[in-house]
């Protein structure tokens, strides 16, 4: 998307870019700025989407219209033919995403490159924005990943590193992760992360409801609430982000700031993600002046009517913590209402002031939309699910290097190390128990065993049985009637076990195994 203009930036009222008609196409004349990925060599061609103006287009952004502009020309015959007149000038060094190239681009050097009009003249901000407002959310969703994995290497080095004794007990060289100012500023950003995520997820809710509900009344509800929510979803939580990010470097100390652990990227990265696609400011410009103004509060105020009716759910909810969320949700409700009312009223005044005020109301939205969140998540009653035992699955990386001894198959039982078993000779090596067809997921529970992680997935379970089913329809009927995927080799046990002891009948059973240096149990299931 080729917006920003070297003199213009964001304010696309002063863009300068010329389109001028030729035949069935258009010649694109300009230079453009902060294009991601403008030029690379990914792929065989780049098809860029230039704003420009036309001859006798308006002044100001109504008189705005959107191009396609390919890299190379495409041939009758849709090969790539010879290349447009679209040239890389410079590739920007930055502070941040040096994954990402961002070039300026020069259009029509050599006599204007060939564009091609997509919907409307004069009507290209409206094409553009439809795309906008997805990348505006998904910059939003980039702020959460950053965070999370700003958290997700605190985390790690706070159980790592080992500096000061316990305050309470003394003793011993504690982790940092001990220390309850370092718990304090990892629950921060472990909390923060969760509810950026969480007003992602319900935004994301929002626009598939406004894509594909049967009720149109449903559809409109949803659209403008998404609208409503999106400049937040960009703005608040690229923010918070920043902020995320600054406090992982803060609790590995001296080592954050230096290159060796890879803190530094994580808050390097989240600076750009509150400029690009329209600073906070333009966010917050949008929020009030778009989505608040325009439609005098209207959406806002069902967006409040919903929060409301989630502190209405935890005026009979048991426990003092439910009431003490309840107390500030409702206080933050009030100041989200009284902040509307203001905007409306001094939109018609003073829109300055209301301007000067759009940030911190942003922000404000999206605190009480937190408090939200939590609320909903800590009012939700507590199922008890029956799990499925799973199988022990080792990853590709344990699987050679590891032996379970047999007592394992019992209560009690333990893990060796692999130079263990085959110091004393009497243990079997663990088969190949993990298949191409059972990657590792974030879903299976880890087990902390020798700095190294068994994940518990079922994946020997589905092979077995579909293949055993398999077998008995061909054995019953003859060959099968309809296609179907060749049946994959049954994997090996995970562990040996004589065979006159191996049960025949599709039974399961299973056992707690625990290993006594990490303290954790698993379970261990066997076909």
């Amino acid at each position: 998307m080729d917006r920003d203009h070297d003199q213009a930036g964001s304010d696309l009222a002063l863009l300068r870019a010329s389109a001028v008609p030729e035949g069935d196409h258009y010649r694109i004349r300009g230079q453009k700025i902060f294009i991601s990925f403008g030029e690379h060599d990914l792929t065989d061609n780049i098809i860029h989407l230039v704003l420009a103006r036309t001859p006798n287009a308006p002044a100001g952004v109504k008189g705005i219209s959107l191009f396609l502009v390919p890299k190379f020309l495409v041939d009758d015959d849709g090969g790539l033919g010879e290349r447009n007149d679209v040239s890389c000038v410079s590739i920007e060094h930055k502070l941040g995403i040096h994954a990402s190239p961002t070039a300026t681009l020069a259009f029509g050097d050599k006599g204007g490159a060939i564009g091609y009009l997509l919907g409307e003249e004069n009507r290209g901000l409206e094409s553009m924005f439809i795309m906008m407002n997805e990348a505006r959310f998904a910059v939003g969703m980039q702020g959460v990943a950053i965070a999370e994995r700003a958290y997700q290497r605190a985390l790690a080095w706070a159980k790592e590193r080992l500096q000061g004794k316990d305050a309470a007990n003394g003793g011993h060289v504690v982790p940092i992760i001990r220390h309850p100012d370092v718990r304090r500023m990892l629950m921060s950003m472990k909390s923060r992360t969760e509810a950026m995520r969480a007003l992602a997820y319900v935004v994301a809710g929002l626009l598939d409801t406004a894509r594909r509900h049967p009720d149109a009344l449903a559809r409109a509800r949803a659209q403008a609430l998404a609208e409503l929510l999106i400049p937040v979803v960009k703005g608040w939580s690229t923010e918070s982000a920043i902020d995320i990010a600054s406090i992982g470097l803060q609790i590995h100390g001296g080592m954050g700031y230096v290159e060796e652990t890879g803190a530094a990227q994580h808050l390097r990265d989240a600076r750009i993600t509150t400029i690009y696609e329209g600073t906070t400011g333009i966010q917050a410009i949008d929020l009030v002046g778009r989505k608040i103004l325009r439609d005098d509060g209207q959406a806002a105020r069902t967006l409040i009517a919903d929060i409301e009716g989630v502190a209405d759910g935890l005026d009979h909810a048991p426990g003092d913590d439910l009431a003490a969320i309840k107390t500030r949700l409702r206080g933050g409700v009030a100041a989200l209402s009284a902040a509307v009312d203001w905007i409306r009223t001094a939109g018609r005044n003073d829109i300055n002031a209301v301007l000067c005020g759009a940030t911190p109301f942003l922000q404000l939205l999206g605190s009480v939309g937190r408090m939200a969140n939590g609320a909903c998540r800590a009012h939700r009653p507590q199922q008890t699910r029956r799990r499925r035992k799973r199988p022990l699955v080792l990853s590709r990386q344990d699987r050679d290097r590891t032996v379970l001894c047999r007592p394992c198959a019992v209560p009690g039982g333990r893990i060796i190390r692999h130079d263990d078993a085959r110091r004393r000779g009497r243990h079997g090596t663990v088969g190949r128990a993990i298949l191409a067809r059972a990657p590792i997921a974030s879903r299976g529970r880890s087990v902390d065993w020798h700095d190294q992680r068994l994940l518990a997935r079922d994946a020997t379970t589905d092979a077995m049985s579909s293949a055993k089913h398999r077998r008995r329809q061909a054995d019953m009927s003859g060959p099968l009637t309809r296609a179907s995927r060749p049946s994959r080799a049954r994997p090996a046990p995970i562990w040996p076990a004589p065979s006159a002891r191996r049960p025949r009948t599709h039974q399961a059973w299973s056992a707690q195994a625990r290993h006594s240096g990490c303290r954790t149990a698993f379970s261990a299931r066997r076909m």
